[in-house]
């Protein structure tokens, strides 16, 4: 899905991702249906929506289309469902860290998914 990777390419986050944010197309492939509070971002960590925002509510969408489950902390979702790859669940973990540091771009989150 590019849309929250073009929004942060143009210095905005969507800040409101959710699965009612994202429709799916008979081959599986995912859009965002509209560009949610698409609020610029600045540096400064007191920022309302930051990127990593976005990269943490996007792996909690994901995590839960692959495992049917929220996030449980401590659980990698290749336990919640062992058809997800390894590597797949370490991304989703990295991006669902508790340090918005820790959890990288968005666009890093889908180069990871896609491996």
């Amino acid at each position: 899905m590019r849309g929250p990777r073009c929004l942060a390419r143009e210095g905005l986050t969507h800040g409101d991702l959710t699965l009612g944010s994202i429709l799916a197309d008979r081959r599986g492939k995912l859009a965002l249906r509209d560009t949610g509070r698409a609020f610029a971002y600045f540096s400064d960590p007191s920022d309302r929506f930051a990127p990593a925002d976005d990269v943490r509510a996007l792996a909690e969408l994901v995590h839960l289309i692959v495992t049917g489950r929220s996030p449980v902390p401590m659980v990698s979702a290749s336990i919640l469902n062992p058809a997800v790859p390894e590597g797949f669940a370490r991304a989703l973990a990295r991006a669902l860290s508790e340090d918005p540091a820790e959890r990288g771009h968005i666009s890093e989150l889908g180069a990871q998914l896609r491996r």
